[in-house]
């Protein structure tokens, strides 16, 4: 048997403990179980997360079933973050003692044996306020601009499936002009991977757009964030990316029937070979 073979195996069985975890037919212990070291680290890779990219409301659903710490656990693996911790840190200046206690290793240390159901009753889920006096707002912030999870979820226990923009009053970027929108674009670094936070500022509406920018090595995926959105704030962005918007469509999320509508934007001096996101749908 192919060691191929194995992988999906094991995944198809990692999705069937989920399926069965979102029915209550399994416990927080038996879906992390596996994934625990003999040290009591959860550091044994999570492949079945790149399959739920595919289905973000399964995927959502299982975030808001887990405790804080558990959850921020899922969502720091780079299947859901999109960039390894190490170069999250670096770039972010996070300590290695913050990034421990942010994502519950500190916690979580100890015998493979040790219940995580009895981990879950020990910590207080009554506490839903902000937890500024831990960590930077900026932590919170940059964690949700690139999982694409929504901010609350980051930073409270009990939490609904709404969608919000938290991240963006946290990060406060400059309002843009249409000018200075497109020399970003093209000042992008077409070999590399990075998401920014933009507010672009019209003029002709008066009115200020939040959107996402990713760049995945020449492929620019903009999506707007705005609870609400006109459809003459698309068109304007649509005219605006002019004959490099290569394709317009949504973006699922993991907030159910929450969609983003979604540019992709080809950096012209690019050649590399674009590969759309999983999440996207045209």
């Amino acid at each position: 048997m192919s060691k191929f073979h194995l992988d999906i195996e094991a995944i198809y069985t990692r999705l069937k403990i989920i399926d069965n975890f979102l029915k209550d037919k399994n416990t927080i212990s038996d879906l992390f179980y596996e994934k625990v070291d003999s040290a009591g680290r959860l550091s044994i890779a999570w492949p079945e997360l790149l399959m739920l990219r595919g289905n973000l409301n399964r995927l959502g659903f299982i975030l808001i079933s887990l405790p804080l710490e558990l959850r921020r656990i899922i969502i720091m693996f780079e299947e859901i973050l999109g960039i390894s911790k190490r170069r999250f840190m670096d770039e972010f200046g996070i300590s290695t003692e913050m990034m421990g206690k942010f994502s519950g290793y500190y916690q979580l240390k100890g015998s493979r044996d040790c219940s995580l159901i009895e981990y879950k009753n020990r910590m207080n889920h009554k506490n839903t306020t902000f937890l500024t006096e831990k960590y930077p707002l900026i932590l919170f912030a940059s964690v949700s601009l690139l999982s694409r999870i929504p901010c609350k979820w980051i930073m409270h226990d009990t939490v609904k499936r709404d969608w919000d923009t938290l991240q963006f009053e946290l990060l406060d970027p400059s309002p843009m002009t249409r000018e200075e929108f497109l020399n970003t674009l093209y000042q992008l670094d077409f070999n590399s991977h990075d998401v920014k936070a933009i507010i672009l500022y019209s003029v002709d509406l008066n009115a200020q757009i939040k959107l996402r920018i990713e760049n995945q090595y020449g492929l620019v995926i903009i999506e707007a964030y705005d609870l609400e959105l006109n459809a003459r704030y698309l068109y304007e962005i649509e005219k605006l990316l002019g004959y490099n918007c290569i394709s317009s469509g949504y973006m699922k999320t993991v907030v159910h029937e929450r969609v983003n509508p979604t540019f992709l934007w080809k950096h012209p001096l690019s050649n590399n070979i674009l590969k759309y996101p999983v999440e996207f749908i045209s």
